[in-house]
């Protein structure tokens, strides 16, 4: 009886320190309130020579070509950015095409201007974001590996109750880039195979910890 007491003791004793309570400052509960946002963090590739030549693939805008071939193919595979666009077609994430239009000429005449450019398919747009004024795609997404530290729960300059959550993190199914962006493929996986910090803010709540602020940045 005396053992059943004292196993009785402890089990409310647990409850009150918060076994199994959402509202508890617990590594558990921390990572139960910040994997749902930080699934959602994705590591994004940016290749300024998209940026810098002009190409708004959100609005289908092209690269104007100004050589004397016919073939479409041949107009196509000279463009600078052929070797990006072509191996984002391959992923799924656009469709390549020519775009011409009439431009005025010299004596009242015109003429066909043509550029090479891109739509974004469906699956692109999911994955298409202007990163920093550049046109970059994101892919991936983060997981928790553990709670490193966190601060008591304490209110802050608003009066709400929260805490400063520390812990670490690794990026998921980055795909390969190697045929996409080949000179730049190396440094792109090493920080998507890197190991990863992250700092938050949960402010609690009725219904338990809420995510009010996320960083996650690569392990110096």
């Amino acid at each position: 009886m005396k053992k059943y007491v004292i196993a009785s003791c402890i089990l409310a004793t647990g409850a009150l320190l918060g076994c199994g309570d959402k509202n508890a400052a617990s590594e558990s509960s921390f990572k139960a309130a910040l994997s749902p946002a930080v699934a959602v963090k994705r590591l994004c590739v940016v290749d300024d020579r998209l940026g810098a030549a002009g190409v708004d693939l959100s609005k289908g805008e092209g690269i104007p070509y100004f050589g004397n071939e016919k073939s479409e193919d041949k107009i196509m595979a000279s463009s600078p950015l052929f070797s990006i666009l072509s191996g984002l077609q391959t992923m799924g994430l656009l469709k390549t095409k020519l775009i011409h239009k009439k431009q005025p000429g010299l004596m009242g005449d015109s003429y066909d201007l043509i550029s090479v450019g891109a739509d974004l398919t469906e699956e692109g747009k999911k994955h298409f974001r202007m990163v920093a004024g550049y046109p970059g795609f994101c892919f991936g997404g983060a997981a928790i590996d553990s709670i490193t530290e966190f601060t008591p729960p304490a209110p802050d300059s608003t009066g709400v109750t929260v805490s400063h959550v520390n812990f670490t993190a690794h990026y998921t199914d980055f795909p390969d880039l190697s045929h996409v962006f080949p000179e730049k493929s190396d440094a792109f996986t090493k920080e998507a195979n890197a190991p990863h910090l992250g700092h938050a803010v949960l402010a609690q709540t009725n219904k338990g910890w809420t995510v009010q602020s996320l960083q996650i940045q690569p392990a110096q």
